[in-house]
Order: structure tokens, then C-alpha cells, then sequence
């Protein structure tokens, strides 16, 4: 009987040794397969927008895998993407814009805006149109998010896009008024906006009855922020 407790005794000081501590199973549970996170980065590059669609839908579903930089950086790009796709149905001879695609892309803003990183302002700032609150994510960026929105009011290559255009200013113009309001702005911004304002008050047509940038209440807006 002695040696039989001997032997229960030395089994369970292995077994208690073998055994992972409270951090190890804290680290193996925070932890991605390496092949879950290639599997999604893949599905997100897919040419196939429902096989996008769910990779944005699993991102969602675990907080594990929206720390991985390397899906943050994918889920970033894939908006891009999106917006490009959307952006390039204004021309002529491109294919319509589907509502699988329109669907996506507004998954793909929500997503985006919920990582709440620097390296999104671009994107976000080309996709203020969806009125998925991405206006007000880049406000909470403050003065960052600043050159990013000035160079897409002067760089926008679907300018002749009357109303995509008013659309577009007249949220970003939204977006620099929220982050006005909240004084995250240095002096050089305050500069930055007086010019813009100047530019669009004294642009061709800035005050056509049929522009639609004016019907949007653009004008108003810029004036709004020049005082």
C-alpha cells in the first residue's frame, strides 16, 4: 500500500509539471493559427465578394483576430478596394455597381471605423459618402485626418462626378466642422481651411441653382467654417 501512495504521489508531481500555467494557457488561448489568419487574409483579396463578405463577417465575430496587425492592414486594404470598385462605376464602360457590393463595402466601413487606427484615415476619408458614421471616425482623429481630407477635395480624380462630388465635400466639409467643434485643430489646419473655403466659394459654378454641391448646402457649410 505504501508503494502504490508512492507511486499516486510521484504521478501526480509529473502530471502537475507537465501541465501549462495560468499564463501559457492565457497565451495559447490569445493566439491565431497561422493558417486561420492566411485563410482570411486570402478570402479578403478574393475576387468573389460573398467569399469578402465573410471574412469581414469572421473578423467581426473574434476580437482575437482584429488585434492581428496583419488582418487590420487587410481589412484596410480591402475597404480601399472596395472604394475603388465603387469610385470606377461612375465610368462609362465599368460594369454596374451591384448591391452585394454596396452591402460589402458598408461592412467594410463598419469594420474599419471599429479598429480605430491612424493608417484607416485615407480609406475612411474616401468612403464619407456611405453615411456609416465614417465622418465622424475621422473627427476623432482630430488635425490627422486634416491633409488626408484637403487632398482628397483638390486630388479627387472623379471630380467630374457633379453629384459623387458634392456628396463627398459636403460630409468632409461635416468632418472638419465636428473636428472644429471639438478645438482638434492646430493653426496651421485653421490656415489650411480658410484656403479650401476660399477655393470652393470661388470655384466655377460654386453657386449654380443646379450644382448639386450648393443643393447639399455645401456653401453654407464652407462659409460656416471660414468664420
Amino acid at each position: 500500500m505504501e508503494g502504490m501512495s508512492r507511486f499516486l504521489t510521484i504521478v501526480g508531481v509529473v502530471a502537475c509539471l507537465s501541465l501549462p500555467g495560468k499564463g501559457m494557457l492565457a497565451n495559447q488561448a490569445q493566439s491565431v493559427p497561422l493558417d486561420d489568419v492566411e485563410q482570411v487574409l486570402k478570402a479578403l483579396k478574393s475576387s468573389e465578394i460573398d467569399e469578402r463578405a465573410q471574412a469581414v463577417a469572421q473578423i467581426e465575430r473574434s476580437a482575437i483576430l482584429q488585434e492581428e496587425d496583419l488582418v487590420r492592414v487587410g481589412l484596410i486594404e480591402a475597404l480601399d478596394r472596395a472604394n475603388h470598385e465603387y469610385f470606377a462605376s461612375w465610368e462609362d464602360d465599368e460594369p454596374a455597381y451591384t448591391e452585394a457590393q454596396g452591402e460589402l463595402r458598408l461592412a467594410l466601413v463598419d469594420a474599419v471605423i471599429a479598429l480605430k487606427d491612424h493608417r484607416a484615415i485615407p480609406v475612411l476619408v474616401n468612403a464619407v459618402d456611405t453615411g456609416n458614421d465614417a465622418h465622424r471616425a475621422l473627427a476623432a482623429f482630430g488635425d490627422a485626418a486634416f491633409a488626408d481630407i484637403l487632398d482628397e477635395f483638390h486630388e479627387n480624380p472623379y471630380a467630374d462626378a457633379e453629384n459623387f462630388l458634392g456628396l463627398q465635400r459636403f460630409m468632409l466639409l461635416n468632418t472638419m466642422k465636428l473636428i472644429v467643434a471639438g478645438g482638434r485643430f492646430d493653426d496651421t489646419a485653421r490656415g489650411k481651411i480658410a484656403e479650401l473655403v476660399q477655393d470652393l466659394l470661388t470655384a466655377p459654378g460654386a453657386s449654380g441653382p443646379n450644382n448639386a454641391w450648393t443643393l447639399l448646402g455645401g456653401i453654407d457649410s464652407a462659409m460656416t467654417l471660414a468664420e
